[in-house]
């Protein structure tokens, strides 16, 4: 098991430096120049001396090869840089905020838990009645239903009937436990509706398959109660393709939680990254996705490790 962690962390070298080279090359691409941001492009002052003043300040002059280069060697020193915007170093503007994204993706993860089991398990055991045709619809609602779209017309009827304005800023999990569960709860329940969609329905699949095994009418034949039979023999098994799938839902899930902070104004990652890109901030962009790059690695790897635990016939080497 050692081994195969560590040949799985070795493995995530790749990854990421393909993942970071991409958008490297993606955001030089792209047209705009921060330069002329910076000095006002939309009044047309900006003499070519004062942009190449600019230019040559943030080390934009040099050519691309040097600035990648010297940007990976900046992460073999563990130094992401400095934002080409604000002048602050990359690290620590994504240090600020990465505590909020972190507790809105729990928090949706969390909320998903709580909604996918109990539905899949109920539509399961009351297959093709009134319960479970209910439960599909909302299953299927979820997964066709865009969360941006969700979003807005959350805030539409709240601001309509209930007069409620996004908050402008945001409690820190760590400093006011309370007020950031509130403010994050309906961002997190937009963004964990169509994962506990997903999984629900994975879920309720994979049931049925369970309940027709031999040892489940086994237990139900030795004249134990109903929901032993579920609880402790069934859902062990049934859970494992839900969490196989829950690695590729977190990837879906950091996705989202960027488009649902611009939505709900939450100044997360996902917003820092959006206006990073809108100004060019190419240092900022790339400290952003090598972070959530490597959060997204590492959960896969542990929810590898938890497949292997439910299961004891699964062995890594």
């Amino acid at each position: 098991m050692k081994e195969y962690i560590v040949r799985r962390l070795l493995l995530m070298v790749p990854t990421i430096f393909g993942a970071v080279t991409l958008i490297f090359l993606l955001m030089n691409i792209l047209p705009g120049d921060i330069a002329m941001m910076i000095l006002g492009e939309d009044t047309g002052q900006a003499s070519p001396e004062q942009v190449a003043r600019i230019r040559e300040q943030l080390g934009l002059n040099r050519p691309l090869y040097v600035q990648y280069f010297s940007w990976l060697w900046g992460i073999v020193r563990l130094d992401f840089g400095n934002s080409l915007w604000t002048g602050q170093p990359v690290f620590h503007e994504i240090w600020i905020r990465l505590p909020i994204t972190l507790t809105l993706i729990s928090f949706s993860v969390l909320i998903s838990a709580a909604l996918a089991v109990p539905v899949g398990i109920l539509a399961a055991l009351r297959q093709d009645s009134w319960v479970d045709y209910g439960l599909r619809l909302f299953t299927i609602s979820g997964l066709s239903i865009p969360s941006f779209w969700l979003g807005m017309l959350v805030i539409l009827f709240l601001l309509i009937v209930f007069s409620w304005f996004p908050p402008l800023t945001y409690a820190v999990i760590y400093k006011d436990p309370w007020t950031s569960l509130q403010q994050l709860f309906l961002p997190a329940l937009v963004l964990g509706y169509r994962q506990a969609a997903v999984s629900a329905r994975m879920m309720r699949s994979s049931m049925l398959e369970v309940l027709k095994e031999d040892y489940v009418r086994t237990a139900r034949a030795k004249g134990l109660m109903e929901r032993t039979v579920v609880y402790l023999h069934a859902l062990k098994n049934a859970s494992l393709p839900v969490i196989t799938i829950f690695g590729v839902e977190m990837v879906i899930l950091f996705s989202g939680a960027v488009i649902i902070e611009k939505i709900f104004n939450v100044p997360g990652v996902g917003t820092l990254i959006v206006d990073a890109m809108g100004r060019r901030d190419i240092p900022l962009v790339q400290g952003v996705v090598l972070i959530i790059v490597g959060f997204v690695l590492i959960i896969n790897l542990i929810v590898d490790l938890i497949y292997s635990w439910l299961d004891p016939r699964i062995r890594y080497h």
